[in-house]
């Protein structure tokens, strides 16, 4: 628990989804993600309700566009270093509001390299740089207090991709753990999930539904109770050194992780 009593608990909000979201969708996605972030605001008041995402093209820079708009602190937690990064933003507008997020950051992590890779691996495409994105996927699913996807409710079976980060904070056992699912059509794909978000690719009840916006929550959101229990909000994220900390877990993690695979 905190260190110092009352103290404002940091609620991490992750973000995953598709780069290739649908042009007519965008402006529905931006007000859900508004309206989703907002709600932890109003209904936590006294913790700080942060935004962690990895600031890929699409659902990621949407969620940090908003997040910073609602002047809430932002995260970025990149899949490899700068460098090897821009690789991964061919289109100019997109790298521009890529660097523009990068700059409003309060901190900025690198998912440290995979043991069993390299950096000469990851920065060419392939199961090693994908891995990358897996790895930091992981880190959301298993330490942010909630998840927003914007997805179309499909499975492309791409590791690190964002059905497989929500089955992986799904599968976060023993912890509160909500998926607000925002419902997207991507550019590339001409399947989806029935609208209203009906089909899921694994099993999950959707507990419930913002026909509006559409959006479907794929787990009941944790009380501030729980939220207050989660493994997040031990003495160590209770410190005024709550970046310094989260580094290290990061770095920690990723280790553990990567070497169990």
């Amino acid at each position: 628990m905190n260190k110092e009593k009352n103290a404002p608990i940091p609620l991490l909000i992750g973000v995953t989804g598709h780069r290739d979201i649908l042009d007519a969708d965008v402006p529905r996605v931006r007000k859900a993600i508004h309206s989703i972030l907002s709600d932890y605001q109003s209904r936590f008041p006294n913790d700080k309700t942060i935004l962690i995402t990895m600031l890929s093209a699409g659902a990621d820079l949407l969620a940090a566009e908003v997040a910073l708009e609602s002047g809430l602190e932002i995260i970025g937690l990149l899949p490899f270093d700068q460098e090897l990064y821009l690789d991964d933003f061919p289109d100019e507008g997109e790298l521009l509001r890529f660097q523009s997020a990068l700059r409003f950051c309060s901190a900025v992590y690198t998912v440290p390299i995979d043991p069993r890779s390299s950096r000469d691996a990851v920065a060419r495409p392939g199961g090693a740089r994908d891995d990358q994105y897996a790895l930091g996927g992981a880190f959301m699913a298993r330490y942010s207090h909630a998840l927003i996807a914007v997805w179309d409710g499909l499975d492309a079976g791409l590791r690190g991709g964002t059905a497989d980060i929500v089955r992986m904070r799904l599968d976060a056992a023993g912890r509160p753990c909500p998926v607000h699912w925002v419902y997207a059509s991507r550019k590339q794909s001409l399947l989806a999930s029935p609208v209203p978000p009906e089909r899921l690719p694994f099993d999950c009840e959707i507990a419930r539904r913002d026909g509006e916006c559409l959006i479907a929550e794929l787990n009941a959101t944790g009380s501030r109770s729980a939220i207050a229990a989660d493994a997040l909000c031990d003495a160590r994220f209770g410190s005024k050194d709550f970046h310094g900390k989260l580094g290290e877990l990061i770095k920690e993690f990723c280790d553990e992780t990567g070497r169990k695979r």
